[in-house]
Parts: structure tokens; C-alpha cells; sequence
């Protein structure tokens, strides 16, 4: 398993409290999503993959998105 993804699991379950007070239809969206995947599998190409990273994964949210420079160029 991905050394990140098992860093991210106190910090993506933090993400998801705030979501849930902040947006609870999104949250329970999201949730259900993850209910899905774990009942049904089959629904992803790479199934076996999905469910070694939902043990793990510890929020609502299906993706994050790093911004890792300073400045953002203009266009």
C-alpha cells in the first residue's frame, strides 16, 4: 500500500468531519459512493486494487489535488 496513502489517514478523516458539518448531503453522497465500491467491486476495472485502497482510505472525497508551486502563472 501506498506509504501516502497511510500517511493521509488521520489528516483525509479530519477532511471528512469538516465536510460532514460543512456539507452533509455531499458527505453522505461520498460515503455511499465508498459503500458501493466495497459491495459491488465488480462496478471498477481494477477491483482488487480499489478495495486494498479503501481500507485505508479515510474520506468522502475521491481525490485530492496538490498545489505545490508559489506562484501560479497569468495567462
Amino acid at each position: 500500500m501506498s506509504t501516502w496513502l497511510q500517511e493521509m489517514i488521520t489528516a483525509s478523516a479530519l477532511m471528512g468531519v469538516l465536510l460532514r458539518v460543512m456539507h452533509p448531503e455531499l458527505y453522505f453522497a461520498g460515503i455511499g459512493s465508498m459503500r458501493a465500491l466495497v459491495d459491488q467491486p465488480e462496478l471498477v476495472k481494477e477491483d482488487r486494487d480499489v478495495l486494498l485502497i479503501l481500507q485505508v482510505w479515510s474520506s468522502p472525497f475521491s481525490a485530492y489535488y496538490i498545489i505545490s508551486n508559489h506562484t501560479t502563472p497569468s495567462y
